[in-house]
């Protein structure tokens, strides 16, 4: 679902988010994700897996 993968990508201990975080923050890059922004990635992940082949979380 697209709580599911909202949660994947925030409330995970390596969740995605942080990763890319952490991985920008190498380069002197802070990077921030909203609320907003965070929800519309997983609604458009969880509709292509609807619509393709479904991979899950993968999809992000």
């Amino acid at each position: 679902s697209v709580q599911d993968f909202e949660a994947i990508l925030t409330q995970t201990d390596a969740s995605l988010t942080k990763q890319y975080q952490a991985l920008l923050k190498t380069e002197e890059v802070e990077l921030q994700f909203s609320p907003d922004g965070i929800r519309r990635l997983a609604e458009i992940a969880f509709s292509v897996n609807e619509k393709v082949e479904n991979i899950g979380a993968r999809r992000l």
